[in-house]
């Protein structure tokens, strides 16, 4: 798509439907990923530095404040507002920074892009309307379909799985399961990108003070090549 046109123009109703559609995917990525802060922590610790950070509330990342959503919920219809509070943690999560977020998500074969994502598209079309959902694909995120081609690559719901509680195995599966039916996508798993993560098993980056230095570089060198293979560590 030509993207260097003149800026795309909204009115009351396209601003309250952006609201609307932000709450709804805040709700349901918050949902799923406070299921899997331990996980993301413990792959963060083996990632590749990229340089020395002042970390604050533990040694692998930042305890973050629980958000502040007044803001948005404000402006929000009432049902969808209480649904983005009710998915806000109990308790602060930590952490890594972005890069190392993302990396350690996309080295289980979990795609941080398709958390929440098809279940909140869904949840759109049922809620705000086929309408809303159109301008979101073709409007306002016209790249959706071809980022996620992208992502698709690097998608191994199987590998990740390991990683994953039941609940979030099964929200998961249907993100990806609508994915694929509203884009036409295919599953598809770059094959030597697949075979490292067969490699990363959750009794290996559970990392202590008894954790064998031949398998802690096993694991670093596979995080590594999965990063040279997206060309990118996050």
């Amino acid at each position: 798509k030509n993207l260097s046109g003149s800026p795309a123009e909204y009115d009351q109703t396209d601003k309250t439907d952006l609201v609307n559609m932000i709450a709804i995917l805040g709700s349901r990525y918050n949902q799923i990923i406070q299921h899997i802060a331990t996980t993301v922590s413990q792959i963060s610790n083996l990632m590749p530095q990229q340089r020395d950070r002042l970390m604050h509330g533990s040694s692998t990342g930042y305890s973050r404040e629980l958000p502040e959503i007044s803001g948005i919920t404000s402006l929000c219809r009432k049902d969808i507002a209480e649904d983005l509070e009710k998915s806000i943690p109990s308790r602060m999560l930590s952490f890594p920074r972005a890069i190392k977020f993302t990396g350690a998500l996309y080295s289980i074969g979990l795609p941080p892009e398709v958390i929440g994502l098809g279940n909140a598209l869904e949840d759109i079309q049922k809620t705000i309307g086929e309408d809303a959902f159109e301008n979101l694909i073709r409007k306002d995120y016209p790249s959706m379909v071809s980022d996620l081609n992208f992502v698709f690559g690097y998608l191994d719901l199987n590998s990740a799985n390991r990683f994953l509680p039941v609940a979030a195995q099964k929200s998961l599966q249907n993100d990806i399961n609508i994915l694929k039916d509203i884009f036409n996508i295919t599953e598809c798993c770059e094959p030597s990108y697949k075979k490292l993560l067969e490699i990363i098993q959750p009794e290996l980056i559970r990392t202590d003070e008894t954790t064998d230095e031949n398998v802690s570089h096993i694991i670093e060198s596979t995080l590594l090549q999965m990063a040279k293979i997206r060309r990118t560590l996050g």
